[in-house]
Formats: structure tokens, C-alpha cells, sequence
């Protein structure tokens, strides 16, 4: 009585090439919207105002929009991160979750 091998492969299973996956046929899905695009520019509009520094920033994507989380200490002017945020297309709805730190003053010695 013969055994057959468990390792052993057909031929006909290594005859035909392997492919990797491929890639969309519209050349405007995948690259035109890439995965977390949207988080990557409200981050860089929000860090771009001046006279706003964020000593933290997270953007999480919600149900068309985007959730702002951290700490940020706001300059002289009264932007309002939330209209900055809606700037970008595709932010209808943003959820503001920032903490506002007021600017310290540093006692004077003496």
C-alpha cells in the first residue's frame, strides 16, 4: 500500500502564475481619496492657524465628520476651530472634544 505524500503539489496548481492583488480599474479610487485624508488636512489647517497652539491634536473620523480631541491654547483671536475644520470637503459635522488651557502668566520675581 502506497502513502501519498501531504507536501506533495500538482502541477497544474504551480503552472499558472501568481498574481497580487490588483489594483482598481478606475484609477480615481484609492488615489484621488486616500485612506485618511481627510484627518491629515483638518490636522494641518487647525495647526496651521496662527496664534493657536495645540500641546495636543487628534482627528477621528465620525458619520461625515471628524471628532476633534486634545488640548489647545487659544491666541488673541476668536477662530473657531469648528468653522476651520468644516473648510475641509467631506467635514459636514465636527464633534469638539478640545480641552481649552488659557495662556499661564509667569509671576514676576521681587
Amino acid at each position: 500500500m502506497k502513502r501519498r505524500n501531504e507536501n506533495h503539489m500538482d502541477e497544474s496548481a504551480t503552472s499558472a502564475p501568481l498574481t497580487s492583488v490588483e489594483e482598481p480599474s478606475s484609477p480615481a479610487v484609492g488615489i484621488a481619496d486616500p485612506p485618511h485624508r481627510i484627518e491629515f488636512e483638518v490636522h494641518s489647517r487647525l495647526t496651521s492657524l496662527s496664534g493657536v497652539n495645540f500641546s495636543s491634536l487628534v482627528i477621528r473620523r465620525i458619520k461625515n465628520g471628524v471628532c476633534l480631541e486634545g488640548v489647545v491654547e487659544p491666541g488673541g483671536n476668536d477662530m473657531d476651530v469648528c468653522d476651520v475644520a468644516r473648510t475641509v470637503a467631506g467635514v459636514d459635522n465636527v464633534l469638539n472634544h478640545l480641552v481649552v488651557r488659557g495662556r499661564r502668566a509667569i509671576p514676576q520675581k521681587g
